[in-house]
């Protein structure tokens, strides 16, 4: 049985089985490392030597249990009536933590709901009268960065240190930093990567790094801010790169798929978050309507 929890900031939906896991028996402390879950990654390998392997039929029990409370620590709750009545018969939320759509949603998502819900030619992606302008993009990276302050890897041309400047004319050519004004930078490192993934945007273009397959590694590209008609950023639990398996984030721009970061060892939860609400508030507040010539 599967359940439906969304991200109260961001919008963000994961879909997560309840009850016994099959993939934990099998495949054990592996699991909470494909979600990201290094702590019951370190736990699973240490008290599976202790008990000589007996936590490992022990583990199936209780990890979709765990894994479920700790992403409703982070922000999650119930996405429907259905997966609001299975939790508080389990006991595992109270009634006043009923499912989302009775609870305060973020600005940027109540302004995509107004968008959907208005006719095709009254559209206006700030969420006001069309014309009417909001802030500039600089403006919505500082109110991003403020709410998600936990993020170690994103970064304005006053916290960029030095030696990203040095990755970033690397990974995100043809930009050169000495010339153009970096706004904002999501850069996202692992062992296993000689080049960053992320995204990096200046004031007049945007820049990226992205995964797009096992074999074929990274792909980069750039665009003027005022040639792009939308963008999107969403978690996707498996990727065509690798034909499923690990989560992550997938950008989208003019309706291409560019390519996307795992979760696994290269970006954080609570990177993948920030990327979304940055890109989903930067999309639905006109702000790149008015940056056409």
């Amino acid at each position: 049985m599967k359940i439906r929890l969304k991200q109260q900031t961001s919008g963000l939906i994961r879909e997560v089985k309840i009850g016994f896991s099959w993939t934990s028996l099998f495949f054990g402390f592996f699991v909470p490392l494909f979600r990201g879950d290094f702590l019951w990654f370190c736990l699973c390998i240490i008290l599976n030597l202790i008990g000589v392997g007996i936590f490992w039929f022990v583990f199936p029990f209780i990890y979709n249990r765990i894994y479920i409370k700790k992403l409703m620590e982070k922000g999650y709750a119930p996405a429907d009536e259905f997966s609001s009545s299975i939790l508080l018969q389990k006991g595992w939320i109270a009634k006043s933590a009923n499912f989302t759509e009775n609870r305060p949603k973020s600005p940027s998502y109540q302004n995509a709901q107004q968008i959907a819900s208005q006719p095709e030619h009254t559209k206006s992606y700030s969420g006001q009268p069309a014309q009417q302008e909001t802030g500039s993009i600089n403006d919505i990276i500082q109110n991003v960065l403020k709410r998600h302050s936990g993020s170690k890897k994103a970064f304005t041309a006053d916290t960029l240190p030095n030696k990203s400047i040095g990755l970033i004319s690397k990974g995100f050519q043809p930009i050169n930093p000495s010339r153009e004004v970096i706004l904002f930078a999501g850069l996202y490192t692992s062992l296993f990567l000689m080049k960053p993934l992320g995204v990096v945007i200046t004031e007049s273009s945007l820049y990226y790094r992205l995964s797009s397959g096992f074999m074929s590694g990274s792909k980069s590209g750039h665009i003027a801010l005022h040639d792009i008609n939308s963008i999107k950023a969403e978690h996707t639990n498996s990727h065509a790169c690798y034909g499923g398996g690990n989560p992550g984030l997938e950008i989208t721009i003019n309706g291409k798929n560019c390519g996307w970061i795992q979760l696994l060892f290269v970006m954080s939860e609570e990177d993948e978050n920030l990327l979304i609400d940055l890109i989903t508030e930067i999309n639905n507040s006109g702000v790149l309507l008015s940056l056409r010539p």
